[in-house]
């Protein structure tokens, strides 16, 4: 067998830590999701964990990670202390042509901010979300979290302008 008898057409996606070099991506991924793909009427300045990512998630006992395919920003996720033991989960993006298997790059971010969750002593994921991002509901549900009430929240919990949908699963 050679080489190239094991290679494959699938792209190889990385997960890292977030850098400051990966700004400009970041914002023209999510923005492109919320507004583009979405027609969303959240603006940059509206959300504080992307118009700086590494100084919000830091401050707040966090993490946030980037999927990347070939240098490429294609997937988002972060985490962050929402008080209580209960971590709240945000910017949890994949461009479109990348989403669902074979990458499974949601999953991937999921996995990873559920350990990241359980070595930092939490119990609970908290998300928020809007309406139209159904097939992201149905990513949820199908992966432990359970459809919350607002009100179900942590005190204090940071909703997004326009958040609509609930969410919650034990680490």
């Amino acid at each position: 067998m050679t080489a190239a008898d094991t290679m494959t057409d699938e792209p190889t996606i990385e997960i890292l830590p977030y850098e400051n070099a990966h700004h400009d991506a970041v914002a023209a991924l999510v923005l492109g999701i919320q507004n583009g793909e979405f027609d969303n009427t959240i603006t940059y300045e509206q959300q504080p964990d992307l118009v700086n990512p590494g100084e919000f998630f830091e401050e707040l006992g966090g993490a946030f990670w980037v999927a990347l395919h070939e240098g490429q920003v294609v997937g988002t996720c972060g985490l962050i202390d929402a008080g209580s033991r209960c971590a709240g989960l945000r910017k949890m993006f994949v461009r479109a042509d990348l989403r669902g298997a074979p990458h499974d790059i949601a999953l991937r971010l999921l996995d990873l901010a559920k350990v990241y969750a359980k070595s930092r002593g939490f119990l609970w994921i908290y998300l928020d979300t809007i309406d139209a991002f159904q097939a992201a509901h149905r990513f949820y549900l199908k992966h432990g979290f359970e459809g919350i009430e607002r009100s179900e929240l942590p005190p204090g919990f940071p909703c997004l302008p326009g958040a609509s949908k609930f969410f919650r699963t034990m680490v």
